[in-house]
């Protein structure tokens, strides 16, 4: 309800701004401490050599630091933000291993944690992938603002871009265009073509060259290679589910 609408008191003369929320999800975490204090005494070292008992420990590091930051700093504050992202993500990997106890989760838990860790080869041929093809975004200078490299398209929006309003792209305008490409380059293969629309504002030349490797990229990571994907996840379930039952 903070994030969404901002449901805290006003600040006092002094600027500062009562948090009760924070004390509450202060108290939240005081099982999970307990219990995990508890069996800290219990197997000592042998405790901190269980991967699976570091995601406890960060969790609740993280909680109470986040607690802290939002009373000293409040909730708006970067590093407050920050921490909250970082313990909610391991509040859902929690919340999957807590799932393992019941019997009808457990079998989905296993096999989601096997089918990613079977396609490790394959994501990280996945990743170079895009990577490698984002880069040929960049040789043709779409949606780039650099006289030198895209004239039509900084004669178009060079303004636009310096206003701060709305231009193809700009949603990368915080990220730079390298990173921005990688992005372009894995929307596209998800059958996501906003990039297009800077198209555009390509010479000829340039502009025959983005539709043939956009012709590449679809067919290759789209069509061939996430198919492969899902073949090799699915092959991956069933052998899980074989072993389950």
């Amino acid at each position: 309800m903070v994030y969404y609408q901002n449901s805290l008191p006003a600040p006092d003369a002094d600027g500062k701004q009562d948090n009760p929320y924070a004390l509450i999800l202060l108290a939240g975490i005081v099982y999970p401490s307990l219990y995990s204090l508890a069996l800290i005494f219990t197997y000592r070292l042998e405790y901190f050599l269980m991967p699976s008992n570091w995601v406890d420990v960060f969790y609740i590091g993280g909680s109470i630091t986040q607690c802290l930051l939002h009373l000293e700093k409040g909730p708006f504050n970067f590093e407050s933000k920050f921490v909250m992202i970082f313990v909610i993500m391991f509040s859902l990997i929690r919340t999957f291993k807590f799932m393992r106890i019941f019997k009808d989760f457990s079998p989905i838990v296993t096999m989601l944690t096997t089918v990613v860790y079977d396609l490790k080869a394959f994501l990280l041929f996945y990743i170079i992938l895009n990577g490698l093809f984002s880069l040929l975004f960049g040789i043709v200078g779409i949606g780039n603002l650099n006289e030198s490299i895209n004239k039509l398209f900084h004669d178009a929006f060079a303004e636009d871009a310096e206003k701060g309003e709305a231009y193809p792209g700009v949603e990368y305008r915080f990220i730079g265009l390298f990173v921005g490409n990688i992005f372009s380059s894995l929307r596209v293969s998800v059958g996501d073509y906003a990039r297009l629309e800077a198209a555009n504002w390509l010479n000829d030349e340039d502009n025959m060259m983005f539709w043939i490797f956009w012709f590449l990229i679809v067919v290759v990571a789209s069509i061939v290679f996430l198919n492969f994907i899902i073949a090799e996840a699915s092959a991956s379930y069933e052998k899980v589910a074989a072993e389950l039952d």
